[in-house]
């Protein structure tokens, strides 16, 4: 076996570790705020936007699209499975992604199948944001592939490259955020300017297609209600990032952001550290062109969400492969380090499977609420009378979404109006003014008013 298919084979296996993550634990996070909005878009028939308890959620609706599709084939009863497949397919896509265009930038069809396994084995990919349900995997998938594109263009001059960037930068955006033409054209000028492709902009079609591809934000916020919500949850989001904090929390921000960041790159970073104390000084492959041009992307793209006073990493998994291209070129170097490869990858790929199989789901027996367990028991407290929700905390919109598809295809669970005279109401936490306590499951509670709270005390 060559050294080429040994790596894609590894690349597969970790793949295939996708599948456990698929239904092992129940939803975490954030996950049921996408599942809610397809489920409550196919139930409501409204395709153009995502909502939330029946109100236009400020995100744009690709993601639930997917997530629409894949429940319809698989059932329901399966949505959060459909949303796990969508960002874990989108996170083995980003994989092959990383290698075409390693392959294609430095002619190796080995360096290729190393860049794709070192990005599927970063992890922060393989242990949670690659699989989890979140709108980052699949962001991350199209602005990874609108920043390639885009370099390849400038090589190449391709026409079909610039195309597809434009493509690419628009899912982008109708999936997460306007940051996604960010990304991009850091991409695009970076390469003008390092791969001296100033003459790529004399093309009238250039020019066009970037009119054009700036036109959808544009026809997008136009578009009712559904695209006026989404641009302003979209401007939020922004402004709630550069809100300011204390000076010790963001020298801590600053201190913190770039560790934790080395943390999510293992096995590989550690590797990289190691070679850099064991072999001294080796910087050839830091003179690559390619590896920094990669670097200059990555970095610049980096940079913004590091400086900002309120950040996550997960907003930076686009830059993972373009990470992933400079840390193959350095493990790509002699028979030694390729045995690196080999047990790095083995290494992580067997952490998988031990935090797959058993970490994750006893840590969420441990210390996660059994979601399914309150949404059964809501589910009788509250038969025959009204169900509102006003929750939008995780555990909240989670035992919703479990509810609405029990109740299947029965009426959704709405946020309540100003003053329901008789019902129930799923709340983050009590508050008289909405109802007296029938229960507290210790993160959610149960509200009742009126001739409810008698049946909801039985």
């Amino acid at each position: 076996m060559t050294e080429t298919q040994r790596y894609w084979l590894l690349f597969v296996l970790a793949s295939l570790t996708y599948l456990i993550t698929l239904f092992s634990v129940q939803y975490t996070g954030e996950e049921a705020v996408y599942t809610l909005g397809a489920y409550e878009m196919w139930a409501q028939g409204h395709f153009l936007y995502a909502s939330l308890y029946g109100s236009a959620y400020g995100r744009p609706p690709l993601i639930n699209w997917l997530i629409l599709f894949f429940s319809l084939g698989l059932g329901w009863d399966h949505v959060l499975i459909a949303a796990r497949l969508v960002s874990a397919l989108a996170t083995i896509g980003s994989g092959l992604l990383v290698g075409f265009a390693a392959q294609r930038i430095w002619k190796n069809p080995e360096r290729g199948a190393l860049a794709a396994l070192v990005f599927i084995t970063f992890g922060d990919i393989l242990l949670y944001y690659g699989w989890l349900a979140y709108s980052d995997a699949l962001f991350a998938f199209f602005a990874l592939a609108s920043m390639l594109c885009a370099w390849l263009w400038v090589r190449e001059g391709r026409v079909s490259w610039l195309i597809f960037a434009a493509l690419a930068v628009m899912a982008g955006f109708l999936t997460k955020a306007l940051t996604a033409f960010v990304f991009y054209g850091v991409a695009l000028a970076i390469s003008l300017w390092m791969e001296r492709g100033w003459v790529r902009l004399r093309s009238p079609l250039f020019w066009v297609v970037q009119i054009l591809t700036l036109c959808v934000p544009l026809v997008w916020y136009r578009i009712g209600h559904a695209g006026t919500v989404a641009g302003t949850g979209m401007a939020h989001d922004i402004a709630e990032k550069l809100q300011g904090v204390g000076a010790v929390a963001y020298l801590g921000q600053l201190t913190e952001f770039p560790a934790k960041m080395l943390v999510n790159l293992l096995p590989w970073s550690a590797i990289l550290l190691w070679l850099r104390w064991r072999e001294g000084r080796q910087d050839i492959w830091w003179r690559n062109p390619n590896v920094r041009l990669a670097a200059a992307i990555g970095f610049l793209n980096f940079l913004p969400y590091w400086l900002a006073p309120q950040s996550s990493h997960r907003y930076v998994l686009p830059i993972y492969g373009l990470i992933a291209l400079a840390v193959a070129a350095r493990l790509d170097w002699s028979a030694s380090t390729r045995t690196l490869v080999i047990r790095g990858a083995y290494f992580a790929i067997a952490l998988k499977l031990v935090a797959a199989l058993w970490l994750f789901p006893a840590y969420t027996h441990r210390f996660r609420p059994d979601l399914a367990a309150i949404a059964h028991d809501m589910e009788q407290r509250t038969k025959g009378y009204p169900l509102y929700s006003s929750d939008r905390a995780w555990i909240g919109i989670s035992v919703t979404t479990i509810i609405d598809i029990d109740r299947s295809p029965g009426p959704i669970i709405l946020l309540p109006r100003d003053m329901f005279s008789n019902g129930f109401l799923i709340s983050e936490n009590e508050d008289r003014t909405m109802g007296k306590l029938v229960h507290d499951y210790h993160g959610v509670v149960l509200l009742c008013r009126g001739a409810a709270c008698t049946r909801g005390s039985q």
